[in-house]
């Protein structure tokens, strides 16, 4: 599938290649792809929001690679539990 929709990659790729200018300049897992948020910076890509919210949380213990809305209440729901 080829798509610049991030929501809809998140939604159904195991795995991302990004490229710029027909160059590689990541391949991997969905996760992985998504947490180099520099990298894709470059090509004008962000990742789907609720990622980038994880990312900007990523001081308070939360994963770089948050990939969807019930992953994020459920880690969210599990830290107040504590």
């Amino acid at each position: 599938m080829i798509s610049h929709d991030m929501k809809l990659m998140a939604e159904h790729a195991d795995r991302i290649i990004v490229m710029k200018d027909g160059v590689i300049l990541l391949d991997g897992t969905t996760r992985r792809v998504f947490s180099q948020a520099d990298v894709l910076e470059k090509t004008y890509i962000s990742p789907p929001q609720i990622t980038m919210l994880g990312q900007l949380l990523g001081s308070e213990s939360f994963p770089l690679d948050i990939l969807s809305v019930d992953e994020m209440s459920q880690l969210v729901a599990s830290k107040l539990r504590r």
